[in-house]
């Protein structure tokens, strides 16, 4: 079983309004992002925004644009 596949079988907690993407894409995106040194919410959109074509390819996706630092922060913030 591979990251994607894992990723995919986690259950969803957050409400019907913030599923606006897929969990397992938002999840993947703030792992490889975090893995290559961004951790705040902007410098996470900044590295989907310059990947968003590579990672669309590599990951056979259809063209769907991915989640901003305002996203990420009003549905995963715990504070």
């Amino acid at each position: 079983m591979n990251l994607l596949q894992i990723l995919a079988q986690l259950p969803d907690f957050r409400a019907a309004r913030g599923r606006r993407y897929p969990l397992w894409l938002v999840l993947l995106l703030v792992i490889m992002g975090t893995m290559s040194g961004c951790f705040s919410y902007c410098a996470l959109e900044n590295f989907a925004r310059r990947h968003h074509q590579a990672l669309n390819q590599e990951l056979e996706l259809s063209p769907l644009s991915f989640p901003t630092e305002f996203y990420i922060s009003a549905n995963y913030d715990e504070n």
